[in-house]
């Protein structure tokens, strides 16, 4: 065999190999493609919804956090659910208040709070807890109305606390009395009423009817 009969041999052949090579790679089966490329789109869908639900519970979890955390929300006293029990018709207005109670205040080392108001004709009647501390002591009786805006101040009709124990206003150590009550005359043409628990810690609060019988017990706005 001459050297130019190997030569174009070589040439055949290596034509033939390029021929084939060139079907095998540009003209395969469609399912070879598939099978390929199907693990993309499963993947990319698992990618967004894993990060969807990511995005939707970080809100939640933050806002639940902030709430429960945040000194201004819990220093905050949160308003008093109150139960009207009076009857506008007879002209006898009423509420009886859950915890946090509108109003509480100290005096010495017992703890005072209005649980309930009763408003009928002249007489404005508060219901009081008082919880004592450690000791036995007196509770003073240093509730007052405003009579006027010179700041002159009434006493009420009851003249001091009675504790069952000894029939005084000197309660036991450690005693709750959750039924005192302190009864004001008043005048009932008066839209609202103002009152200080005196004393030191001398709060002023405001008294009111509401339309559905009940007695509101507001603390002053104050500016700024």
């Amino acid at each position: 065999m001459t050297l130019r009969r190997i030569l174009l041999t070589i040439v055949v052949f290596d034509l033939v190999l390029a021929t084939i090579a060139y079907f095998v790679v540009f003209y395969n089966t469609p399912g070879t493609y598939e099978v390929a490329t199907s693990p993309l789109p499963t993947t990319s869908l698992a990618l967004s919804s894993s990060t969807a639900s990511s995005t939707n519970l970080i809100p939640s979890s933050t806002a639940s956090s902030t709430a429960s955390s945040s000194p201004e929300a819990s220093s905050t006293t949160p308003e008093s659910t109150s139960t009207p029990v009076g009857n506008p018709a007879g002209s006898v207005y009423g509420s009886e208040f859950a915890p946090p109670y509108p109003l509480t205040w100290t005096e010495g080392g017992a703890s005072l709070s209005i649980v309930g108001a009763v408003l009928q004709g002249n007489a404005l009647t508060f219901q009081l807890a008082v919880a004592m501390g450690d000791a036995a002591q007196c509770v003073p009786m240093n509730l007052r109305m405003l009579a006027d805006e010179q700041g002159d101040l009434i006493s009420p009709a009851t003249q001091q606390f009675t504790f069952p124990e000894s029939g005084s206003c000197e309660g036991a150590p450690g005693a709750t009395y959750t039924d005192q009550k302190v009864t004001f005359n008043i005048n009932p043409t008066l839209a609202s009423l103002f009152f200080t628990t005196g004393g030191t810690s001398n709060i002023f609060f405001r008294v009111a009817t509401t339309t559905d019988g009940g007695v509101s017990i507001s603390l002053p706005q104050q500016n700024g």
